[in-house]
């Protein structure tokens, strides 16, 4: 089987790297929502589109909140 070439360039995978995981749910979530939609079939156009978008989304979503803000009063001071 023959890997996809999804035209994306290495500053956008490196850019998502760190959030791989982020990108796999959405990938995810985009393709139950076509599967649902009633497309029988996916090719490899959508499934590169859906890869490409997720990715895109995921650069211009910006860095993820802290998932625990710290409570030290100099950093909330400085928010």
């Amino acid at each position: 089987m023959a890997a996809l070439d999804y035209g994306l360039s290495q500053r956008a995978l490196i850019a998502v790297s760190s959030r791989a995981d982020v990108v796999a749910e959405l990938i995810t979530r985009l393709l139950a929502a076509l599967a649902h939609s009633g497309l029988t079939a996916l090719d490899e156009p959508t499934v590169r589109a859906v890869v490409r978008q997720s990715v895109r989304d995921v650069r211009t979503a910006g860095p993820p909140a802290p998932a625990d803000p710290s409570t030290d009063p100099l950093v909330a001071a400085g928010r």
